[in-house]
């Protein structure tokens, strides 16, 4: 199996790792907040703890990607 191959498929499972790890995290982050801090924060504010999880998500799959097609084109 070529190098490029075997990184794709490496960049394609810790994206998937940190998306499960995104999920735990801001539902952690939203959970505590509202049962210690007894605040009313709405769902979309828990998004915004999820956007540079979901960007290095991204970026992590864009790699795979571009690592995959360079490993078909040798």
């Amino acid at each position: 199996m070529d190098k490029y191959k075997k990184l794709s498929i490496f960049s394609t499972i810790l994206a998937v790792i940190m998306s499960d790890l995104m999920s735990a995290h801001v539902a952690i982050v939203y959970c505590n907040n509202i049962k210690y801090e007894n605040s009313s924060a709405s769902a979309s504010d828990a998004f915004l703890v999820a956007i540079p999880y979901i960007l290095m998500i991204l970026a992590t799959l864009a790699n795979s990607y571009i690592l995959w097609n360079k490993s078909e084109k040798k």
